[in-house]
């Protein structure tokens, strides 16, 4: 932990470094100062703007299915409620462009963000797969 809160506070600046200097310095455990480093400038979202953001976000046409969920559960864990796996997975296939792959993930949506992962990659694979192969 020490070693993580030296790396975190080496790039810290402007009124971050501040508030370390000021506040931080005297919190001695790290969970304890990410926390209140979190808690002064993360920006709390409401429950209706954090829906927008999750909403609107889409996967992209060049990107791949892995780094939009990723990308997406982190937009997922800043809600103010805490959301598990099986809450976001409903979020996580709306989001996906191509609209086989929604309508596989619904037919039997998976259990965790894990498992969300481990079957979009295999769906990707066989729609990537060469369907015919012209020697």
């Amino acid at each position: 932990d020490a070693d993580k809160r030296r790396a975190a506070i080496s790039s810290l600046y402007g009124k971050a470094l501040t508030w370390h200097e000021e506040i931080g310095t005297n919190i001695p455990l790290w969970a304890d100062w990410l926390n209140n480093l979190r808690g002064t400038f993360e920006i709390q979202l409401t429950e209706s703007q954090w829906q927008i953001q999750v909403e609107e976000r889409k996967q992209l046409p060049n990107e791949t299915g892995s780094a939009y969920v990723l990308d997406k559960v982190k937009l997922c864990r800043r809600r103010a409620i805490p959301i598990n796996d099986g809450e976001m997975i409903p979020f996580l296939i709306r989001g996906l462009i191509r609209p086989e792959l929604r309508s596989v993930m619904m037919g039997n949506p998976p259990a965790t963000v894990n498992a969300f992962l481990t079957e979009l990659r295999r769906l990707e694979s066989i729609s990537e797969s060469p369907s015919d192969s012209t020697a």
